[in-house]
């Protein structure tokens, strides 16, 4: 029973570990996106044209779907706490 109770506690604490950890590597993908598309450095532009527009796209589609279920999870998480 004991171990019941604990994994019901440490489960919760998980969800929010990997929920932000998920927000944070989309977010930081995203803005990682959005400095190559606007900087004139050289680099960022030699990285924007590597990356292309498919990976471009690609990698936007895969971060907002990183921050939407971290978001959830973050959410589901606290919610559970709560009660």
């Amino acid at each position: 029973m004991a171990e019941a109770g604990s994994h019901a506690r440490t489960a919760p604490l998980a969800r929010i570990a990997l929920g932000l950890a998920f927000v944070i590597v989309g977010a930081g993908a995203l803005a990682g996106l959005v400095y190559i598309g606007n900087s004139r450095a050289p680099s960022a532009e030699h990285a924007l044209i590597s990356i292309g527009l498919a990976g471009s796209v690609l990698i936007s589609a895969i971060a907002q779907g990183l921050v939407i279920v971290g978001l959830w999870l973050l959410w589901r998480a606290m919610r559970r706490r709560a009660r």
